[in-house]
């Protein structure tokens, strides 16, 4: 009857114009409004389906560890007892019974029977009969570990952080624990840190959560400061079982001496805040520095050797042929080739000379000619005219009272400076462009150096050949004068023995000479010996001792660079030079004196002089490296 009734409603409502009908009853359509379906059907979650209803009415019971009710005849889950750590019994979540009874039946002594969870509630309706679950196993305050209803369970995060850096959990107390802190962060005495950051009490701590993230860690060999301006390299050490930070005692590196605020007062050839460098315009390398005064200048060389200019090779009675080649020479170590090793096969420093005048004319104009010649590697700079027949005290004069160019601080050359005009490859005059020809001639000129031990002279340079002696200042000896000015005369330096440097050599110890740069060997030759052998003995002299190094025979500028003019008996400071005989301080050089060339210069070691002699006498030598 209710079908028919149905679709004779339909029928009616089909035939009003605006209706809209849901049909209802059919499986898979909603259930009709008082919860029932066509034959056959179910009303199951609202929606008509075929089969029995899961449950039917208000009915519960458990899954699990859940508690759930019947909805619409389907299961559904309500509560998850785990939480709290309580069970699912009878479809409510009730705390297990621990009055210690097996479930008798007997009354416990807080009125609940035995077997039975002793807190489930009774909803006080005496119709139903249900026992409802307990909503609530904490709170109501919000805690660490409770939010007001429900305990977080065990080892879950707390509901609250003690600091941004810091983790924690719940206990099975539902107690907070802190137990741990972020990665690379610390977390001391309520306040976080990076990682590697700083105790703001103590200097030597530090925070390292690799190795505790909750209190300082000690900061072993950290840079610190100890406060005391008069140490250095500060660093955290452990003294007595006591981290602190303790720092070295400043030192000048034997350079200097602690002055005012624990700063270094250095030698002159020194600076920086422990003298550990060379000051600027020394000579050498640190810990070698040497800074020539100008009392050192008026006796000694000053720069960089200059080059002989020597191109040609010779043998005991002219020009010929270069054995082994030249830049440097292969002379054959043990198996020499006679002649091997002389000036000419090894490399000069670089000089060029440039002409000064008002108009760029160059050296050679006879309308706009120079006034003065500037020398690239010494510095120097020359009168382009010179004088003749002076006196020593007039040459002295005329030079002060020069005034080429406009400069006022012309002065009398030394030995040193006025020899590296000499050319060795030419003669009458020896002298280099653009001094040649007759702008020198073959004539003395005087220099102001004035050896010790020989009072009333100075050193005369010959510019025939390109010798060097000395000359007594008497009016019979009136020679040229070509005046010089710059330089490093004027410095103010150390001066001294610091000149010489150690040269460090497992094999074969050498000494270094700080002006030049040269190494010198240690040793002369044990006998007298030929120029020939001269040659043969240094180039042998890496292979003989097993030190390898490339010696050769100095040539003659080379040779003369360690001559010290102040200096009385043997004229100079190098270790290498033991006391020796006047008669047996003639030292070979390798440059050949081109106007006879069966002779060699040599360098006379005890007054310094700078003389020719043939090939075949027996002298000394000395061997000479590059670094």
């Amino acid at each position: 009857m209710q079908k028919v009734f149905m679709l004779s409603t339909v029928a009616f409502l089909a035939g009003c114009s605006g209706w809209t009908l849901t049909e209802r009853g059919d499986e898979g359509q909603p259930c009709f409004t008082n919860g029932q379906c066509n034959a056959g059907l179910t009303c199951i979650a609202e929606v008509c389906q075929a089969g029995a209803p899961e449950c039917t009415g208000e009915q519960t019971s458990c899954d699990g560890v859940w508690a759930r009710t019947c909805q619409g005849g389907v299961w559904v889950r309500i509560t998850d007892c785990s939480v709290g750590d309580k069970i699912c019994q009878d479809g409510a979540c009730l705390r297990p019974s621990t009055d210690g009874d097996e479930g008798d039946g007997d009354v416990s002594d807080d009125g609940t029977q035995d077997g039975d969870l002793n807190e489930a509630v009774v909803d006080g309706d005496s119709d139903d009969g249900v026992e409802e679950e307990l909503v609530c196993d904490c709170g109501p305050a919000v805690t660490d570990c409770c939010d007001g209803c429900r305990y977080v369970p065990e080892n879950a995060p707390c509901l609250t952080s003690i600091a941004s850096c810091t983790t924690q959990t719940c206990n099975v107390a539902h107690q907070c624990d802190l137990t741990g802190s972020e990665p690379d962060t610390c977390y001391i005495e309520g306040v976080c840190y990076q990682e590697f950051d700083i105790s703001p009490n103590n200097q030597c701590w530090l925070c390292n959560s690799s190795y505790q993230w909750d209190d300082w860690s000690i900061a072993y060999d950290f840079p610190c400061d100890d406060g005391d301006p008069c140490t250095v390299y500060d660093k955290c050490t452990d003294n007595g079982h006591i981290v602190e930070c303790i720092g070295t005692p400043q030192t000048c590196n034997d350079h200097g001496v602690i002055g005012i605020d624990c700063m270094c007062e250095c030698d002159k050839a020194y600076e920086g805040d422990y003298c550990d460098r060379c000051v600027v315009g020394a000579l050498g390398e640190y810990p070698h520095c040497f800074k020539a005064s100008a009392s050192f200048c008026q006796s000694n060389q000053c720069g960089q050797t200059p080059p002989t200019g020597q191109t040609t090779c010779y043998d005991n009675s002219g020009s010929g042929s270069c054995p082994g080649g030249s830049n440097p020479p292969a002379c054959g170590d043990m198996s020499y080739q006679d002649f091997c090793g002389q000036d000419a096969q090894y490399p000069d420093n670089d000089q060029q000379m440039e002409c000064m005048s008002f108009l760029p004319a160059g050296c050679d104009s006879p309308l706009y000619p120079p006034w003065s010649v500037k020398d690239s590697l010494t510095g120097l700079e020359w009168t382009f005219e010179y004088a003749s027949d002076k006196t020593w005290d007039e040459a002295y004069t005329y030079c002060i009272d020069q005034r080429s160019g406009g400069y006022t601080d012309w002065r009398l050359p030394t030995t040193h400076e006025l020899f590296s005009l000499v050319d060795s490859q030419t003669s009458n005059p020896a002298a280099k462009y653009p001094f040649g020809g007759q702008r020198t001639g073959a004539k003395k000129y005087w220099t102001s150096t004035e050896p010790s031990g020989f009072g009333g002279n100075s050193k005369v340079v010959n510019f025939a050949g390109g010798t060097a002696n000395n000359d007594a200042h008497d009016s019979n000896n009136k020679f040229a004068v070509r005046c010089v000015r710059g330089g490093v005369t004027a410095t103010d330096g150390s001066g001294g023995n610091r000149r010489w440097a150690p040269e460090v050599d497992p094999l074969l110890m050498g000494v270094k000479d700080l002006v030049t740069e040269l190494i010198w060997a240690p040793n002369r030759t044990t006998t007298n010996v030929t120029w020939l052998q001269a040659l043969a003995y240094c180039e042998k002299l890496g292979t003989s001792t097993g030190s390898g190094y490339k010696w050769r025979l100095p040539s003659k500028n080379e040779l003369l660079s360690i001559v010290d003019f102040s200096q009385s008996g043997l004229a100079t400071t190098m270790p290498a030079f033991p006391s020796i005989a006047y008669n047996d301080s003639h030292f070979w050089t390798s440059t050949t004196d081109v106007g006879g060339p069966a002779a060699a210069w040599t360098v006379w070691m005890v007054p310094g002089d700078v003389l020719s002699i043939d090939k075949t006498a027996p002298k000394q030598a000395i061997c000479v490296r590059n670094p």
